[in-house]
């Protein structure tokens, strides 16, 4: 990590929000069932902002709810400013690597899982459940429940964006861009049942 600056506050004048009173040091909630951000627990990060600074975070995540990329620091959290992000790169326990960034069109942020022309993006849809206790008849959750659903998108890199969760999209995305291709023999070899293969279909439209 030598090659990284850490964090200063100061480095980010105007930049850096803070937001103490929104969460400490934990991810749970009292009554709350899942949890609002991309990442089970806080993961070290390397983040790259426009002012070309490169920097080293012990515990960051992305908050799928505010949409704002945050810091741990103290105990305290501090936010982001969308628009100064360029990459984040969080570091797994497992030694793997996730690459997120903020996609100010889609005012999201969202995972590169292929990094080429065209990109495979991998977006998440917080849906958030109320409690629906019946004390009457017993039944029911006392909890909010947060469920994230992914959803797949191909982008070109620049304004276009075309939905690939399934064989259909995958379909229409090539019948509409490769006209002069043979769309059927194209997704023969895929199932569309995993993420690798998804991975997989975007490399082979790289190749066209």
């Amino acid at each position: 990590m030598a090659s990284h600056k850490f964090l200063q506050l100061r480095d980010f004048t105007g930049g850096v929000k803070p937001n103490a009173t929104y969460f400490v040091d934990r991810i749970k909630y009292d009554g709350v069932k899942g949890t609002p951000y991309m990442f089970e627990e806080f993961l070290p990060s390397i983040l790259l902002t426009t002012d070309s600074g490169d920097y080293y975070l012990e515990q960051t995540n992305i908050n799928l709810l505010s949409k704002n990329f945050e810091i741990l620091d103290k105990r305290q959290a501090f936010t982001f400013d969308n628009n100064q992000i360029l990459l984040i790169d969080f570091k797994l326990k497992n030694r793997t690597s996730v690459k997120v960034r903020y996609i100010s069109m889609l005012n999201e942020y969202v995972e590169i899982l292929f990094d080429d022309d065209i990109k495979l993006l991998l977006a998440y849809d917080l849906e958030i459940k109320e409690p629906d206790y019946r004390p009457d008849l017993n039944i029911g959750s006392k909890l909010t429940t947060y469920n994230k659903e992914k959803f797949y998108y191909i982008w070109n890199g620049k304004t276009e964006f075309s939905p690939i969760n399934n064989k259909r999209d995958a379909k229409k995305y090539l019948k509409e861009n490769y006209p002069n291709k043979n769309v059927k023999m194209m997704l023969k070899p895929h199932s569309f049942k995993t993420q690798s293969d998804l991975i997989k279909l975007v490399e082979d439209i790289n190749s066209l």
